[in-house]
C-alpha cells in the first residue's frame, strides 16, 4: 500500500543516541514516522526509550535496517559502515547521511560507486542550504538580483572546546575539513552553482584545541576557492572562536556587479532571527529583509519521505539538500584544501566518477 504524506514511511535512525540523533527523532515523532533506532550505546538508547516513547529499539543495526523503507545514518563522520550497509540493503528505498558523505575522499567514491550501482536514492544532509535566509539568498542569485556573482565569503564559528562529543578530540579526531569545513564550503558551491577548479588553503596549528590519545587538529582553516565561472569563494574555519552559548554558525557575504547580500544562518548583529540584509545598486542605503526562522532538519525528514515515494514533482532531486553526486563534488573539494594546506600551494581538482 502507497502511504500518504500522513502515514509516512518506516524508517531506521542508525546512531541514535548522539545529540544529532535526539534532533532527528524529535523530527520524525513529529510526523508520526514509524521509527526503529539503534546505537551501540545500549545506556543511551535506554533513555531515549524513555524520552521518545513511540520509537521501536532494535538490537542490532540489521534489524532496524530489516524495519525500514528510509535509513538515517546520524554516526559519527569516521564510521560510515552503516551506510554502505543501508545501501546494500533491498528495503531501503533512501538513505540520509548526516553530512559529510565521509570523512575523506576514498570513502566517498566508494559509498558513490555502490549507491550508482545499487541504484539507490542519497541525501546527505546538508542543512545549511535549507536554512531560510540562505534559501532566500540563493533564489536571489538565480534571479540574477544582484547581477553575476564576482565573490561569495563565509566565516564558520565554532568554539570546539566547549563542545561534549568526545570522539571529535580523541586519537586522529574529526576531520576538520569534512566535518566543519563542509559547511560553508557546501553553502558557496550550492549558491554559485558552478564547480570548483581549484583551491587554495592555509592552516593554524598552534595548539590551542587539546584532545586526548594523541589528538592533532588545526584550530584554523582558511580555504580559496576559484570556480569554473571566475567566482571567488573564500571561507574561514575558526574552531577556538569564544562566543555566547548557542551562538556558533556561518556568517554569508555574497557580493555581485548589482548587489550584495549579508546573512548568518542564526541572526546578524542587531538584527532579529531570520532577517538578512541586501544592497542593490542604486539604493541609499542596506535594506533588511525577514524570513520566518524554520528548523531545517524538519524540512530534510519531509523531503526525504517525499522523494522516496517519489511524490515530489522534481523527483530526480532533493533540492535545496545535497544529491550523492554533489556531495562527492564537494568530497573533491575538500580533498584538495586539505592537499593544498600541507603541501603549500594551490591543488586542481579533477574529478572523476
Amino acid at each position: 500500500m502507497r502511504r500518504g504524506p500522513d502515514n509516512p514511511l518506516p524508517v531506521a535512525v542508525i546512531g541514535a543516541g548522539g545529540r544529532v540523533g535526539e534532533y532527528y527523532l524529535k523530527a520524525l515523532t513529529a510526523i508520526n514516522a514509524p521509527v526503529t533506532a539503534f546505537d551501540i550505546d545500549t545506556e543511551r538508547m535506554t533513555t531515549i526509550a524513555t524520552q521518545f516513547s513511540g520509537i521501536r529499539v532494535a538490537q542490532t543495526m540489521e534489524e532496524a535496517l530489516a524495519a525500514a523503507q528510509i535509513a538515517y545514518i546520524l554516526t559519527p563522520d569516521h564510521i560510515r559502515t552503516p551506510a554502505l550497509a543501508s545501501l546494500q540493503t533491498p528495503n531501503i528505498q533512501l538513505t540520509v547521511i548526516e553530512k559529510p558523505l565521509a570523512n575523506n575522499l576514498e570513502e566517498a567514491r566508494v559509498l558513490h560507486s555502490v549507491a550508482q550501482t545499487k541504484g539507490k536514492k542519497v541525501i546527505v544532509g546538508s542543512t545549511y542550504r535549507a536554512t531560510p535566509q540562505f534559501a532566500e539568498i540563493k533564489k536571489g542569485v538565480e534571479a540574477d538580483e544582484i547581477g553575476d556573482v564576482i565573490k561569495v565569503r563565509a566565516t564558520y564559528n565554532h568554539d570546539l572546546r566547549q563542545v561534549k562529543d568526545d570522539w571529535r578530540k580523541v586519537g586522529e579526531g574529526q576531520n576538520f575539513y569534512y566535518g566543519a569545513a563542509t559547511h560553508p564550503v557546501d553553502m558557496i558551491m550550492h549558491i554559485v552553482g558552478k564547480r570548483v577548479v581549484k583551491v587554495t588553503a592555509t592552516e593554524s596549528r598552534l595548539d590551542l584545541l587539546q584532545g586526548t590519545d594523541g589528538f592533532k587538529r588545526p584550530e584554523l582553516i582558511t580555504i580559496t576557492m576559484l570556480f569554473k565561472n571566475g567566482t571567488i569563494g573564500e571561507v574561514s574555519v575558526n574552531l577556538v572562536t569564544p562566543l555566547p552559548p548557542g551562538e556558533h554558525g556561518t556568517e554569508l557575504e555574497v557580493e555581485g556587479t548589482k548587489g550584495t547580500y549579508k546573512a548568518h544562518n542564526k541572526k546578524l548583529p542587531e538584527k532579529s532571527d531570520g532577517e538578512f540584509l541586501v544592497y542593490r545598486e542604486g539604493q541609499d542605503g542596506w535594506e533588511t529583509r525577514d524570513v520566518r526562522p524554520a528548523y531545517t532538519i524538519n524540512q530534510l525528514v519531509a523531503t526525504a519521505d517525499a522523494w522516496a515515494r517519489e511524490d515530489r514533482e522534481d523527483a530526480d532531486n532533493p533540492n535545496p539538500f545535497a544529491t550523492i553526486d554533489q556531495a562527492l563534488d564537494l568530497a573533491y573539494v575538500l580533498d584538495a584544501a586539505e592537499r593544498s594546506a600541507r603541501s603549500e600551494r594551490t591543488e586542481h581538482i579533477v574529478y572523476q566518477r
